[in-house]
């Protein structure tokens, strides 16, 4: 977790990582799906949770971490997802989720 947190700048975006599931909010629902979908064929499942799951414009990928991965899948994760989704970890991510 703690890896994870470092790597995607949790903190300075103001979200809480100390627990196995992390939702990540995007915004809109279809930028979601389709980071979920490049996720999915980078050879991760994220799951886009979007309305009516949650408010609109609060759409969020799902990030689940387990005992089962090690750091180099956390590092591949972290990697894919800066990749798809740039905003994540950044001060304008912080504002998203507030």
């Amino acid at each position: 977790m703690r890896l994870f947190r470092r790597r995607m700048n949790l903190e300075a975006a103001g979200i809480e990582a100390g627990i196995p599931i992390i939702p990540l909010v995007i915004g809109e629902e279809a930028e979601a799906v389709r980071a979920s979908q490049a996720m999915r064929e980078n050879g991760f499942f994220v799951p886009a949770i979007r309305p009516p799951t949650v408010a609109p414009g609060q759409s969020r990928l799902r990030v689940s971490i387990t005992s089962a991965h090690r750091d180099h899948d956390i590092e591949l994760l972290a990697d894919i997802l800066h990749r798809v989704c740039p905003r994540l970890g950044s001060a304008e991510m912080a504002s998203a989720t507030q």
